[in-house]
């Protein structure tokens, strides 16, 4: 692979994983993430959401579609670099969503992520969610109730 195929790969990954994410896939979506990737998913979350494994961010997004009725992310600015089967990045997100209690949340950052090639591609090695607007704007802590 060249490394343009790995940037267009390693870019389309973020944007499998939103939209995994925005119409419920979990089997999908953990099919991004290596078995031992780390998720933290940053600004309003305690820290005990801190995951650790593939099993942890799975049980971790179950809760989230179970308290959501319709999410929406948005990924763009991508910074990408790749060190051979190795690579870092940066990408700003856009997250709203929708609560079975009629609430509305919304997030809006960047993720810090690290890629791993493996034979089925680019995976998810590690991925940081960091807010970029005060998180009372973003009121993220209604998704959890």
């Amino acid at each position: 692979m060249s490394e343009l195929e790995d940037l267009k790969a390693i870019e389309r990954l973020t944007y499998e994983y939103a939209i995994a994410v925005d119409t419920f896939q979990l089997d999908a979506l953990m099919d991004l993430f290596l078995p031992e990737a780390v998720f933290d998913p940053g600004p309003g979350h305690p820290p005990e959401n801190f995951m650790n494994n593939r099993d942890e961010i799975r049980a971790f997004f179950q809760g989230l579609f179970d308290v959501s009725t319709h999410l929406y992310h948005a990924a763009t600015n991508h910074i990408i670099d790749v060190d051979g089967d190795t690579a870092t990045g940066t990408v700003y997100y856009l997250a709203k969503g929708v609560t079975t209690s009629g609430g509305g949340f919304g997030a809006h950052g960047y993720y810090a992520d690290t890629y791993a090639r493996t034979a089925d591609g680019w995976k998810f090695r590690r991925r940081d969610a960091a807010g970029l607007l005060d998180p009372d704007y973003s009121n993220w802590e209604m998704a959890n109730g």
